[in-house]
């Protein structure tokens, strides 16, 4: 079977570890000098996430990320700004042992995301007793404006309503 493009991009990426810095910075938006083949590497890479982002496929991400964990949760912490990826199918595919670098990608994506997917990765973050520990502090305050332009815009996000109201904890 045919190496994916991903799983293609990621081993050019990985044979060339000197430029993990410059690969992040790229993913995050900054200036980055890298040759022609890491910014086709990076660029691929982005542009398969955003596409397993838009599947919604459970299997296809718990294949991705059993094969490339790592590689995609740094690309998730470095793109938590883009507009264009639903980083909370991104997120759902990470294992259980990576919940503590998910809970961090997420509380990013409610600060720094856009509406919908900031309020789909909220009950990433855990229940009301998680949501009120210090850290979380910028993403409780941003989930309050975000519910707020939610439910002035009449939007639906059921994610956020199944998590909202599944303890008075968390409602509160």
């Amino acid at each position: 079977m045919p190496m994916s493009v991903l799983a293609e991009a990621l081993k050019t990426l990985a044979s060339h570890a000197e430029a993990a810095d410059a690969v992040r910075a790229r993913w995050s938006g900054k200036p980055a000098t890298l040759t022609a083949e890491l910014k086709k590497a990076a660029d691929a890479v982005t542009a398969e996430l955003v596409t397993l982002g838009r599947t919604h496929d459970p299997s296809t991400l718990r294949a991705a990320f059993d094969d490339h964990g790592e590689a995609i949760l740094v690309w998730c912490e470095a793109s938590s700004s883009q507009r264009d990826v639903s980083m909370r199918v991104l997120l759902a595919g990470a294992s259980e042992a990576s919940k503590d670098r998910v809970t961090a990608i997420a509380r990013d994506r409610v600060v720094q995301g856009p509406l919908l997917d900031a309020l789909a990765c909220a009950p990433l973050l855990g229940d009301g007793k998680q949501l009120g520990l210090p850290e979380n502090a910028q993403a409780r305050a941003r989930l309050e404006i975000l519910i707020w332009e939610a439910g002035s815009s009449a939007l639906e996000v059921p994610e956020l309503a199944k998590w909202l109201w599944g303890s008075a904890e968390t409602f509160d």
